[in-house]
């Protein structure tokens, strides 16, 4: 389970960083859509059972380390990085370990500890 979601992650980072390549239109129509979809759920939980706060505790245990790397993620997209630039490659390198990093910790904690807050 943790390396389906780690996978899945790992796809929409990799579209969210596609923007660099496609005028970042990609990172502007998956941020959208990752939008609506979070607010579709919030919407749907408020009209289900009334329990906000307690949707939003369960999605901030893994969404804030999750939603943090998707939005470095969507920050390359934004950038206009020169690749044959030294500094730049290793900056950029650097900065796809730290996404990799902590969509790990995400999937692992939306793996293991946010079903422990279940009811």
């Amino acid at each position: 389970l943790v390396l389906a979601i780690y996978v899945k992650n790992i796809f929409v980072s990799l579209l969210l960083i596609s923007g660099f390549f496609l005028y970042k239109v990609s990172t502007v129509i998956v941020l959208l859509a990752n939008a609506v979809s979070i607010s579709f759920l919030l919407t749907l939980n408020i009209y289900t059972t009334g329990e906000v706060w307690y949707f939003l505790g369960l999605i901030s245990i893994h969404g804030l380390v999750e939603l943090g790397a998707l939005m470095i993620a969507a920050n390359i997209g934004f950038q206009r990085i020169n690749l044959k630039t030294r500094t730049q490659r290793l900056a950029l390198r650097n900065t796809i370990v730290l996404i990799l990093i902590l969509l790990i910790i995400s999937a692992s904690l939306e793996t293991f500890v946010t079903p422990l807050f279940w009811r």
